[in-house]
Order: C-alpha cells, then sequence, then structure tokens
C-alpha cells in the first residue's frame, strides 16, 4: 500500500507496508479534510436521527467554555477543540455529534485566567450540572442508549459527572450507558514527550499554551493569531485559591503555560492520539469489540 495513500489530496511517492497505527493515522489526518456535515445532528432530519439511535448509534456531546485564551486564540477555544474532535471521533465510530454547550463553569485565576477579562461568560457549576443532565436526560428519551460527553475546558470536570450521574439515576427503565471523558489524558506518552521537552505539563495549568494551541492549529488554523514574545512566558502558580476574585485584569495575557513552541505538526500528533484513544475507549465501554 502506498505510504500516504491520498491524504488531504496530496499523493505521496513513498511506498511501504504500513502497521495498523500508522494506517489509523494516515485515517484521521484523510477524514481531516473531508466534510462534516453528516455528522452533526443539527444537519439531519427527524428521521434520520431517529435510525442512527434506533440502531443503537452513539451520540456525542461536546462540552466547552466561552473564555479568554491569550491574544493569539478564541474565546471560543475550548469549544471549538471539543466539538472538532468530536467530529472526528464520531466519523471514526459513525456515531453523530449534538450541538455543542458552549457556556462552561467559571474560569479560575490558577486553571483559566478568571474571570476579569474581557468576553469570558461563565456559568456556575449547578447551572452546567442541571444542563449537562437535562440535555443527556432528553437525548435518552430520544432514543439514544450510547452517549460520548467530550469535556474542552479543565473546570467543567467535576460538575459534567454530578450532571450526568442525575440523568442516568433519574429511573429509566433502560438507562443510557454514558462515557465522560476529557481529550488531554488520552495524549500518548511520546506526544507528551514532545510537549514537555524542556518542561513537566500541568494539565490543570495548561491553558492557552503549547497543547491548546498547537490543536487549533491543526484544527481550525484560521482562527490562531501570532505568538507573541509574551505568550513564551507563563505565570508563576499560586498553591491556593482566594475568593471573591479580583475584579481588575492579571498583569499577564491570560495564558497560564508557555505556547511558544506550539506547532500544528504538534497538534495534528495529538489529534491522532485522542481520536484513537476515545474510539477505542468507546468501543470497549458500548461493547462494541
Amino acid at each position: 500500500m502506498r505510504a500516504d495513500a491520498v491524504v488531504g489530496g496530496r499523493t505521496s511517492r513513498v511506498l511501504t507496508v504500513l502497521g495498523p497505527l500508522e494506517l489509523k493515522a494516515r485515517f484521521i489526518r484523510y477524514i481531516m479534510t473531508m466534510p462534516q456535515a453528516s455528522v452533526r445532528v443539527t444537519e439531519l432530519t427527524w428521521g434520520e436521527y431517529g435510525e442512527h439511535v434506533d440502531a443503537g448509534g452513539i451520540v456525542i456531546l461536546p462540552v466547552g467554555s466561552t473564555e479568554q485564551h491569550g491574544h493569539h486564540l478564541p474565546l471560543a477555544t475550548d469549544t471549538l477543540i471539543a466539538t472538532r474532535l468530536a467530529e472526528l471521533v464520531a466519523t471514526d465510530l459513525g456515531a453523530v455529534v449534538a450541538p455543542a454547550l458552549g457556556y462552561g463553569f467559571r474560569s479560575q485565576p490558577e486553571t483559566g485566567g478568571g474571570e476579569a477579562f474581557p468576553g469570558s461568560t461563565g456559568i456556575s457549576g449547578a447551572t452546567l450540572a442541571m444542563l449537562v443532565c437535562d440535555v443527556v436526560m432528553s437525548l435518552a428519551a430520544g432514543g439514544a442508549t450510547r452517549i460520548i460527553v467530550l469535556n474542552g475546558h479543565y473546570e467543567n470536570a467535576s460538575f459534567i459527572v454530578d450532571g450526568v450521574e442525575r440523568a442516568v439515576d433519574v429511573g429509566h427503565r433502560t438507562p443510557p450507558r454514558v462515557l465522560v471523558a476529557r481529550w488531554a489524558p488520552f495524549v500518548g506518552p511520546q506526544t507528551l514527550a514532545r510537549m514537555s521537552s524542556n518542561r513537566n505539563i500541568d494539565w490543570s495549568r495548561e491553558h492557552a499554551g503549547v497543547a491548546e494551541t498547537s490543536l487549533l492549529a491543526a484544527l481550525c488554523p484560521e482562527l490562531v493569531r501570532p505568538v507573541t514574545e509574551r505568550a513564551r512566558v507563563a505565570p508563576a502558580p499560586k498553591p491556593y485559591q482566594a475568593f471573591p476574585q479580583p475584579s481588575t485584569r492579571p498583569a499577564h495575557d491570560g495564558l497560564l503555560a508557555p505556547a511558544g513552541d506550539a506547532s500544528a505538526e504538534l497538534g495534528q500528533a495529538m489529534i491522532e492520539d485522542v481520536v484513537t484513544g476515545l474510539a477505542r475507549a468507546a468501543r470497549v465501554e458500548f461493547g462494541m469489540e
């Protein structure tokens, strides 16, 4: 088989036999160039959606935030990453992607820069939990029996779990099987080593840093602005939180981890890890293997 059988419309001159992981990586690179309309719930008719869930098809719910991500990434970064990764996983699994929840738990100073930045718009944890609960319950009522909730905003994690647990505990005759995941834990050790060659990665503070910048550079390059010199240095963390949050914007630009080494190539490696890992987890948890 050709080593770069058509990927993004370009054909390679290299001939080799590819192993399964390399085949999977090339498949992911290929489907990234294809239209994703067929996996979006909003672009299906009710009959098409009904046929999908009646056949046991998976529904993926992305959850993100509207939060500052420095001067180089847009406010919708978390939502965009979760949605685009969900579409790639859906193409792999034959799943569909529900409209993303674009508001997340309030930005915290030590994990997201805080709420003093213009545009950062958060909701309470209780509201997020009930929103997730209501959407998952409604998906189940509409026939979905296999659901993935893919979180792109670090601060959302415990409230999403709370909402999903409420949804599956309400007395469904057959409760849906729900997989709750963040993308970060699926980044493989080799890719992680490339990300962290000069530092240790702390996912709680990897905000607008090399990981998110690389992912968005690969997924939505038209939305990534140039990384400034200030974005190459991150503020020192505090070992505590203080409330109420400061009402004035901090001195830093909003990122909590350096972004200077970000690249679309690194983002592509992360995408391949996440899509492969999450699709594999879904097949195991939903009994598809």
